[in-house]
């Protein structure tokens, strides 16, 4: 009797799978698979048991190829580009997102580009905000009926093995190594670390974002990551109506965009700055996450050159970013900058 051929793997998704039993260090086996497919099946089963309870159901029409974004896959107060349209050119029926509730935005929406935004709420805490939204969006989405779940970042990649037990798949980009970021104390970085290791062996696919970090996960995981870089728009010059009314002038300004964090050594900026004889200003526009100390330290060195402005969106971000005489990031973490690409996209030197 013929066989019938073998179902079609795309490329982003590898035919092998992890196998959790072993019979020696390093050395996966096909033995113990029925102990392995009964121990995902009890503990699937009484993670239902245990959910249902607490969260309701919504009833969607079968669609092809959802993706629920996990993480921070949503768009970023600075306006940079919806790190998950890069996964557009694949065919896909309907994408969602999942975003903090306590984050508020001018005109904010319940879909952006053809995606729906689901809110789901969190404890606004440094340590809990990322943890608590990430579970709530992983148990939304092992209920829904969701093909491809996809997290963002080493934190939340702790989660992305349960998709995997509900029979989806899972997807981690990773945007660069966080447990490097200085904001976080010892036991946040074990965790991190953790997240690292973990984003190299639970999902279907992992993504990176700059070949350093493909690198990285080659020699350190021997794990083979696909390499899709962020991207941006092409920025159309701006007028010049909120420049006026934010004391700016066209090409008159140095600009620095993005969170007000240790690693951006904006303070570092502040510094060489007023060493500078110029007539230019230097503006930062951003935001603290979760790191008051620090941003409000900055905030004291405000004066009629150095200037400081909230998160910007929209037609306000597009003029700010598209008018600016250079645009510095004198970051040492990053993995790819949206801010800089943001930036490279508006024409303005870099």
């Amino acid at each position: 009797m013929p066989q019938p051929a073998p179902r079609e793997r795309s490329a982003i998704f590898p035919r092998s799978r992890p196998r959790l039993a072993m019979k020696a260090p390093g050395k996966l086996t096909r033995e113990g698979n029925s102990a392995v497919r009964l121990w995902q099946r009890s503990l699937r089963d009484g993670l239902a048991q245990c959910i249902r309870k607490i969260v309701e159901m919504t009833n969607q029409p079968a669609r092809k190829d959802h993706v629920l974004p996990s993480g921070r896959p949503a768009p970023s107060p600075h306006g940079s580009q919806f790190p998950s349209s890069r996964f557009w050119e694949f065919p896909m029926g309907q994408m969602q997102c999942a975003k903090r509730r306590h984050i508020r935005e001018p005109g904010m929406r319940r879909e952006r580009d053809g995606v729906r935004i689901v809110r789901l709420p969190t404890i606004r805490s440094k340590h809990l905000d990322t943890f608590i939204h990430t579970l709530l969006s992983t148990i939304h989405a092992c209920f829904s009926n969701y093909d491809i779940v996809h997290y963002h970042c080493l934190g939340p990649s702790l989660f992305s093995i349960f998709p995997r037990l509900f029979g989806k798949k899972a997807v981690v980009t990773v945007q660069g190594l966080d447990w490097q970021r200085k904001k976080w104390g010892w036991l946040s970085n074990r965790f991190l670390k953790i997240g690292e290791w973990t984003s190299a062996r639970f999902p279907n696919q992992t993504i990176v974002v700059s070949r350093v970090l493909q690198d990285r996960y080659q020699s350190r995981h021997a794990k083979h990551t696909l390499l899709v870089p962020n991207g941006t728009e092409i920025r159309e010059p701006r007028g010049d109506t909120h420049l006026h009314r934010l004391g700016l002038s066209s090409d008159g300004y140095v600009l620095f965009l993005g969170r007000f964090s240790r690693e951006k050594n904006c303070n570092l900026l502040i510094e060489a700055f007023n060493k500078i004889d110029t007539s230019f200003k230097l503006v930062l526009a951003g935001g603290s996450s979760h790191t008051g100390d620090y941003a409000a330290n900055l905030r004291k060195h405000a004066s009629d050159r150095v200037l400081f402005l909230d998160w910007l969106s929209g037609d306000a971000l597009a003029e700010v970013l598209s008018n600016a005489a250079f645009f510095v990031l004198p970051s040492d973490l990053e993995g790819l900058s949206l801010a800089l690409l943001d930036a490279m996209g508006a024409g303005v030197c870099v």
